[in-house]
């Protein structure tokens, strides 16, 4: 929601979001309006052996393929904020890929705090919620942010506004203006007056040949 500040709010109970528990090597999503949230899967993408994270951009297009799939008004990313408050190394891996993720879904991303989610997600699988895989972990906590983001303030959660540069539209010339009664009658003059030339002409040149054929017989 768009107020007339122009900062763009999340959207609450009703609004149909994807919930992302981003990490280094898996990533949680899950699916909520606000109800029981859903854990939907778990996301991987190839990591070289040397790099510490797997491939952003790859991450990015499968959480928005989700986000088509299943229909969903806003994507709701998990910031890892430190226990003050700050921001370290993941958090600012978190917010580098909020950006993209940002510029290139068509819906709006927000950032929730999602201290402890990981910790509250594996509390309820310990006591017999959700899956009992191990992996399944990170689609609970995804679904955990969902459930905090819903019953907490969402005019609270930050809006990541898409800065990608604008496509630049091909200059396209204008279509000519109408010509106007006086130009159209302007043209016919001259169009008429060129026939009328070229008919004096032909005729001039017609003579002058049937004059020499009388002159020779």
């Amino acid at each position: 929601t768009c107020c007339a500040s122009g900062r763009t709010f999340a959207g609450g109970l009703g609004t149909r979001s994807l919930g992302v528990d981003l990490g280094t090597v898996r990533t949680g999503i899950a699916v909520s309006s606000g109800y029981a949230p859903l854990p939907l899967t778990v996301l991987r993408v190839p990591r070289a052996a040397e790099e510490p994270v797997g491939d952003v951009s790859q991450l990015v297009q499968l959480v928005c393929n989700a986000a088509q799939r299943e229909g969903v008004d806003q994507i709701v990313v998990g910031m890892p904020y430190n226990h003050t408050g700050g921001e370290g190394k993941q958090a600012q891996y978190t917010r580098q890929f909020a950006q993209m993720l940002a510029n290139v879904a068509r819906l709006p991303v927000f950032l929730w705090d999602e201290r402890f989610s990981t910790a509250e997600a594996q509390h309820r699988m310990h006591g017999g919620f959700g899956a009992a895989s191990g992996e399944a972990v990170d689609a609970v906590a995804a679904a955990v942010i969902l459930e905090a983001f819903y019953s907490g303030d969402v005019m609270c959660a930050e809006h990541i506004a898409n800065n990608a540069p604008a496509e630049v539209e091909a200059d396209v010339p204008a279509p000519p203006l109408p010509l106007s009664y006086s130009e159209v009658r302007q043209q016919m003059m001259k169009r008429a007056a060129a026939a009328s030339s070229d008919d004096d002409a032909f005729s001039a040149k017609y003579s002058k040949k049937k004059g020499k054929r009388r002159r020779r017989r």
